[in-house]
């Protein structure tokens, strides 16, 4: 599967961090899953306020959606880097 959650998995094992490939269909927000909060803990991250984000920091959306439905990698200063689809 690519989308965003694989995006920021291998470029975080890139840089040494390894991080679980959870179980998702497409469209699996519009199927009542919360993807990434749900599996925030086992992730090993946790939530900032936007204000104290550091470049490599993963960032949640939601687009049409009441859920985080896509992650980006903030980059440093209005940057952030995300998949083409």
């Amino acid at each position: 599967m690519t989308d965003c959650y694989t995006l920021f998995r291998d470029a975080y094992h890139l840089a040494g961090i390894e991080m679980p490939d959870f179980h998702r269909e497409d469209d699996w927000w519009r199927n009542g899953q919360n993807l990434y909060l749900d599996n925030l803990e086992a992730t090993g991250l946790y939530q900032v306020p936007l204000s104290a984000a550091q470049p490599g920091d993963v960032l949640l959306c939601c687009f049409g959606s009441s859920v985080p439905n896509h992650a980006a990698i903030y980059c440093g200063g209005r940057r952030a880097a995300a998949p083409y689809s």
